[in-house]
Parts: C-alpha cells; structure tokens; sequence
C-alpha cells in the first residue's frame, strides 16, 4: 500500500512540476505581449505628442502672422 502512496505522490509532484513549467510560459508569453503592447502605446503618445507640438507651432505662426497684419494695416 506504501508503495502505491508514494508512486500517486511521485505521480502527483511530476504532475505539479509540468504545470508549473507550463504556467511559466503562458506567465513569458503575457510578459512578451503586454511588452509588445507597452511599446505600441508609448509610440503611439510620443506621435500624439509629436502632433500637438507642432498644433502648437502652427498656432504660434498664425498668430504672428496675424499680429504683422493687424500692425501693417494700422501704419
């Protein structure tokens, strides 16, 4: 009988170890993803940002622009 417990137990611990093998690549394959994803998002902001830099620049110009004209049409 002993020995039928201690082959379930080996049985079980060799059972528990590909799981846990197993859970740790699905755990690398997530980390991978989530990276891949990160990246994604972080380029995804910095083009973001990249457009309002120049939304802004835009502004600026127009408003100087408009300030010479205003001036211009006053002298």
């Amino acid at each position: 009988m002993e020995e039928m417990s201690a082959l379930y137990s080996y049985e079980s611990m060799d059972d528990l170890k590909h799981k846990l093998f197993y859970t740790n690549l699905e755990l690398q394959n997530m980390k991978v993803k989530a990276d891949v994803t990160m990246r994604k998002h972080k380029d995804i902001v910095q083009h973001l940002l990249n457009l309002l830099a120049n939304a802004y620049k835009e502004r600026d110009e127009a408003r100087d622009q408009l300030q010479k004209l205003i001036y211009k049409s006053m002298s």
